[in-house]
């Protein structure tokens, strides 16, 4: 049997599209997988599947080099897994080391006025000194609010609007006059 050279050249293009498809697949993820690549990273190495770079064995089990795989700051060295207020964020890593729980009340702080046309809005500001419970021993910290403003429409000023929602009080001593501490 006598093949042509036309035949055989009508084959070989027709097989072309699948194979550049699988060279394109075969490198076609979205992060690309490395030694540093976090394993829930999603990752497509061939058109119909799509998994985690985890699965195709190419992650960094232990990115920091604490020698901890279950860790609770996964890219800050801490081989202790220290977690003083057991939030579950290791103590190297945790932005924010402490279990606040306020100290006295809510103090009124500020009360921003604003004029606009056609109508004036207010806008109060409270804040807490706050005390860590925990066993971190972080400082004492001052903790602000910033509460749903008001707005008044028509021919009213800033300071009768303020009046009319805080009253004349705390409008005297808060009205555009920052006594917060953050």
């Amino acid at each position: 049997m006598k093949v042509s050279v036309n035949a055989m050249l009508l084959v070989a293009l027709l097989a072309l599209p699948s194979a550049l498809s699988a060279q394109f697949c075969d490198t076609d993820c979205v992060n690309v997988c490395n030694s540093s690549s976090d394993c829930g990273n999603q990752c497509t190495l061939s058109c119909d599947t799509s998994s985690s770079c985890g699965a195709y064995g190419v992650c960094n089990p232990d990115p920091d080099g604490d020698g901890v795989i279950t860790d609770n700051c996964p890219y800050t060295y801490n081989p202790s897994q220290a977690d003083c207020d057991g939030d579950g964020i290791g103590d190297a890593c945790d932005p924010d080391n402490g279990t606040w729980s306020l100290v006295g009340s809510l103090n009124l702080c500020d009360i921003v006025g604003r004029t606009h046309v056609g109508y004036v809005d207010v806008q109060a500001h409270y804040e807490g000194l706050y005390h860590d419970t925990s066993s971190c021993g972080s400082p004492d910290k001052w903790i602000g609010y910033t509460v749903p403003g008001t707005s008044c429409y028509g021919f009213i000023t800033v300071s009768t609007c303020c009046d009319n929602t805080y009253g004349g009080t705390n409008c005297l001593y808060h009205l555009n006059q920052n006594t917060c501490h953050t």
